[in-house]
């Protein structure tokens, strides 16, 4: 799960601007926690695509498919880092 950052948030977490996602909820075993994030981190891209949003998450994922491996840019207590994600399979519910 994810929420959008806003300027509260940003404020909350010490980011520049409010932009991003802030992963919520890592499921043991999900594409997330193998690729290392964690609870509360701050995703800003993807590959070569910013992501401001949740919406521009959605766009993102349904332009790659499942099994993808995706090069994602994240802060996590004021660092900025990056990690390689596998896709996983969607679901009904997430498409």
């Amino acid at each position: 799960m994810f929420l959008d950052v806003t300027e509260s948030l940003a404020e909350a977490l010490g980011l520049v601007a409010p932009t991003g996602i802030i992963v919520v909820d890592v499921s043991p075993g999900a594409g997330a926690e193998l690729a290392g994030l964690n609870d509360y981190d701050v995703i800003v891209r993807f590959d070569d695509t910013q992501t401001v949003n949740s919406w521009d998450l959605g766009r993102f994922l349904m332009a790659h498919p499942s099994g993808a491996t995706i090069i994602v840019i994240y802060c996590r207590d004021g660092v900025v880092r990056s990690t390689r994600l596998v896709l996983g399979e969607r679901t009904a519910q997430s498409r």
